[in-house]
């Protein structure tokens, strides 16, 4: 439990029964994400990556809950994957933004 009085497991039954709203629930994850990358499996990445996440997530964050089924398992799980599905687009896109440049440079 944490200094909000709730799970990350029950945050989509709050939002279904209307005692949190979806935007208060992906700002609670963002700082959750930035206080504790631990719990989420991100401790390891550099403080841009950490960053970025927690962005992509504030703006589009929504996408959790509207796709979340609890029969096929706990939120927080899902909500891991994720994020582990975002931090590895995120590398993607600086690989190939760092290909991109040395191309660039290499033709000038």
């Amino acid at each position: 439990m944490n200094k909000a009085g709730f799970e990350l497991n029950e945050l989509p039954e709050l939002i279904e029964k209307g005692k949190l709203t979806r935007k208060e629930a992906i700002n609670f994850i963002a700082e959750e994400i930035h206080r504790n990358p631990g719990l989420f499996l991100i401790s390891k990445q550099n403080d841009e990556i950490k960053s970025e996440l927690v962005f992509r997530f504030l703006k589009n964050g929504y996408f959790v809950f509207d796709h979340y089924k609890k029969e096929f398992g706990k939120f927080r799980n899902y909500l891991i994957s994720y994020l582990r599905y975002q931090r590895l687009t995120i590398h993607r896109e600086k690989f190939y933004e760092n290909v991109q440049n040395r191309t660039y440079t290499g033709l000038s």
